[in-house]
């Protein structure tokens, strides 16, 4: 009985670190509508584990994928292909470097050679 317990905490916790993050200890409590010292609990059983990280006296996830993992799959009914599509769409562009979104937000025929810097070669034109 416990353990079904703990797990529907750090099933909620995740979730809502899903939604936001970081989030100090205070606010976790407060949306999850448990003491600061229960969920203070948890939060160190998931850090144990390296699922969260805290920094600042802030929490987040450790790694970003799983977040948009539990983001997607951490609700009652499956996502949809458009919110699979939006979802990995927010991941990617706030992860690649803004050279690679500006190139990638280019249209095809704007983008020649001569403006890619990641051409390590040039063909020699012979009259």
């Amino acid at each position: 009985m416990h353990r079904a317990r703990g797990y529907g905490a750090l099933k909620a916790i995740l979730g809502v670190l899903a939604e936001m993050e970081p989030l100090n200890l205070t606010e976790i409590a407060q949306r999850l509508q448990r003491t600061p010292g229960s969920a203070r609990d948890y939060l160190s059983w998931l850090e144990d584990v390296d699922l969260i990280t805290v920094q600042r006296k802030r929490y987040s996830f450790e790694d970003p994928l799983l977040r948009m993992f539990v983001r997607l799959n951490g609700r009652p009914v499956p996502p949809t292909g458009e919110e699979l599509v939006r979802e990995v769409h927010l991941f990617a562009q706030t992860r690649l470097p803004a050279v690679v979104r500006e190139a990638l937000a280019a249209p095809a025929s704007e983008v020649s050679d001569d403006d890619n810097p990641n051409t390590s070669f040039r063909i020699a034109e012979i009259d």
